[in-house]
């Protein structure tokens, strides 16, 4: 895929807004140790350019004015509101040259442990990953069809086929069953403490053992 850039040679805050103003995107586009360019590109071409699997992490040709190269969108900034695009960063690569991206991390399939009453808790939704270009996955899948209650992956039990690292740290959970919220408040009142609260009282102490669960989660 080709992305048409217009290099820009006015800088500063004023020019920013003035480009934003007129329904366009500004950029820049370094790395290989050559010098930043400052470029301007359309929001549809942006949207366009993510229409792929691989989304804003796929390699694509810069055309700034004229001049061709490999380039892959690095950081993209927007609006907290609207999530209009702001800032885009574009990061020239070579075919055989690492980098790092943020791939989307998909769940699949139901826990058998959520049948039975376990909570999903899903820590992130994308992970970190050092690759050439040409090994970056469209997405991480963890398959979630044989996990019971108290069950967790971490990142270092993620396949990774020898294509790329995880630049997140390997002893990270990713994602857990946990245990119902009334068993776990259940438990911690005990059995003395289970028979003892009765009425009004009983249901206050049940509530402030959930209280104590939440807190630990």
């Amino acid at each position: 895929m080709e992305l048409k850039l217009e290099k820009r040679e006015d800088l500063g805050k004023n020019k920013v807004k003035q480009i934003r103003s007129e329904g366009k995107v500004p950029a820049v586009v370094y790395g290989l140790e050559k010098e930043p360019v400052s470029v301007v590109t359309t929001p549809r071409a942006l949207i366009d350019l993510f229409k792929n699997p691989l989304g804003s992490n796929i390699v694509f040709e810069g055309n700034v004015d004229g001049k061709k190269e490999k380039l892959i969108t690095y950081r993209i900034e927007r609006d907290a509101i609207s999530q209009e695009i702001l800032h885009v960063d574009f990061l020239r690569v070579e075919e055989k040259r690492e980098i790092k991206v943020d791939v989307p991390l998909i769940l699949e399939g139901t826990a058998p442990g959520q049948k039975m009453g376990g909570v999903l808790i899903q820590k992130t939704s994308e992970l970190r990953i050092q690759s050439v270009p040409g090994n970056i996955p469209e997405r991480i899948v963890i398959d979630l069809s044989q996990m019971q209650i108290g069950d967790y992956v971490k990142v270092k039990d993620i396949p990774t086929e020898d294509k790329f690292v995880f630049i997140t740290n390997n002893d990270d959970t990713v994602v857990r069953i946990a245990a119902p919220r009334k068993v776990v408040a259940g438990a911690e009142l005990g059995e003395a403490g289970a028979e003892g609260a009765e009425g009004e009282e009983g249901a206050a102490s049940e509530e402030g053992a959930a209280a104590e669960g939440s807190s630990e989660e």
